[in-house]
């Protein structure tokens, strides 16, 4: 998380890895779908330039769900992404 100042209000700017990860989730979750597939085409960009390594970082920090694991795989295939890429392989989070 980057922060910076502008016009005298500070803002908060995520990590490409953070906001990759956080678009892949909400892409999943939103029910008009021009809007996910806005958030697919940022993701498709973001793979191009993330570090993926930091990606598995974020993914360790927190427990997930069966329900989003599977949201995660399905955003990571309708980009074209192994979910392997974005997962790591780790079995604490092997919760399939």
């Amino acid at each position: 998380m980057t922060f910076c100042e502008v016009i005298n209000i500070k803002l908060r700017i995520p990590s490409p890895e953070s906001l990759f990860l956080h678009k892949l989730i909400i892409s999943q979750r939103r029910i008009e779908t021009t809007k996910a597939e806005k958030d697919l085409e940022q993701c498709r960009y973001l793979a191009k330039i993330i570090d993926f390594s930091k990606v598995t970082e974020l993914i360790r920090k927190r427990q997930w769900s069966r329900e989003s694991r599977k949201r995660l795989e399905a955003a990571c295939e309708k980009i074209g992404l192994p979910f392997e890429k974005v997962w790591g392989v780790d079995e604490r989070n092997d919760n399939r």
